[in-house]
């Protein structure tokens, strides 16, 4: 006969054996699941891996896509390049039309200021005062592109940037812009050119950029009965050369202090 103690520790160690009974059940389920839980990461791995490859593809085909895009802008941008320099350096190597008269000069013939409302028109070249890198003032050579006249700004392209960036736009006030020359005198009307001596801003040779200079002989000076030429003698300041024939549509009043 079991006593009354015994009668409940057997009552607790079969309800521990059947408690671990479920458990093993339980346990033995788990382990019956792994192998498909593996399986099936495995699968969504391979699921995961297969769009990622996807992706890739389609990542690089876009970069084909963009390199292409980039190499036919890049060509095109070279050779819209090239046509401007060509047609800026026809631009630059142009005569300016000649003023017959012998009195009255237009506005711009030679030396000749213009008027206080004159407004250079687009595609014009100007002298343009540009502050560069270092903070200082340099004159050089633009084009105009427009004019706001609410706002009194100009906004210029520069298309002989030293590092050959391309045009390079700028927005400037008006006082900061010298018009140049649109006509010179046929018969070097002493009105439009600078006298001997005189202190003008001129560009320099085989640059776009202006610089001060004293003038040693004039265009009318220089001419005679066979010979008519429209270019200074011009010594720049600080310069081991001598002196420079610089034509008459690249010689400008000294700019006034900004």
């Amino acid at each position: 006969m079991f006593t009354n103690e015994q009668k409940e520790l057997e009552e607790y160690c079969q309800s521990l054996y059947k408690e671990e009974l479920k458990y093993l059940k339980v346990s033995n389920q788990i382990k019956q699941t792994l192998p498909k839980v593996d399986k099936f990461k495995s699968k969504k791995n391979q699921k995961l891996n297969q769009s990622l490859q996807k992706l890739l593809q389609y990542h690089e085909q876009a970069n084909i896509v963009v390199d292409n895009k980039i190499e036919i802008a890049s060509k095109s941008l070279q050779i819209t390049q090239n046509l401007l320099k060509q047609i800026v350096a026809q631009e630059l190597s142009r005569e300016l039309p000649l003023f017959p008269g012998k009195s009255l000069p237009p506005q711009l013939c030679g030396k000749i200021s213009p008027k206080e409302n004159y407004i250079t028109q687009p595609g014009d070249l100007v002298c343009a005062a540009i502050s560069n890198n270092l903070g200082n003032v340099d004159w050089i050579l633009c084009h105009v592109k427009s004019f706001a006249a609410e706002k009194q700004e100009y906004c210029l392209v520069d298309f002989f940037d030293e590092n050959n960036l391309g045009p390079i736009y700028h927005t400037i006030k008006r006082n900061r812009v010298i018009p140049l020359p649109t006509s010179l005198s046929l018969h070097h009307l002493p009105s439009t050119e600078f006298e001997i001596n005189s202190k003008v801003y001129a560009m320099y040779p085989d640059t776009t950029t202006f610089y001060p200079a004293k003038v040693l002989s004039t265009p009318g000076n220089r001419r005679t009965s066979t010979f008519q030429t429209y270019y200074y003698i011009l010594e720049f300041e600080g310069d081991t050369v001598p002196n420079h024939d610089i034509y008459s549509r690249w010689v400008i009043p000294t700019p006034k202090q900004l």
